[in-house]
């Protein structure tokens, strides 16, 4: 493993040490992305990928939906008339 500027041990999750560039906020969407892959997409991508499929693409979008993954997010904006 390469020793970072600081010499320190490079983060293999984050090499470019883009973490440091996150909000706590950020930093918890990607450790509740990482945590819901890490449940439910790693144990069957291999399957996914040798049936050419998601058996239940449906079900993992909802999931992603109730994790405000999916969809813009716009805060609250004048539109002119």
């Amino acid at each position: 493993m390469h020793a970072s500027r600081a010499g320190r041990q490079a983060d293999p999750l984050d090499l470019l040490e883009l973490d440091s560039l996150l909000t706590p906020d950020e930093r918890a969407v990607r450790d509740a992305v990482r945590t819901f892959c890490d449940r439910r997409v790693d144990p069957h991508i291999a399957e996914w990928f040798e049936q050419g499929e998601i058996e239940d693409i449906r079900g993992l979008t909802k999931e992603l939906g109730e994790l405000g993954m999916l969809g813009m997010h716009l805060g609250v904006t004048a539109v002119p008339a």
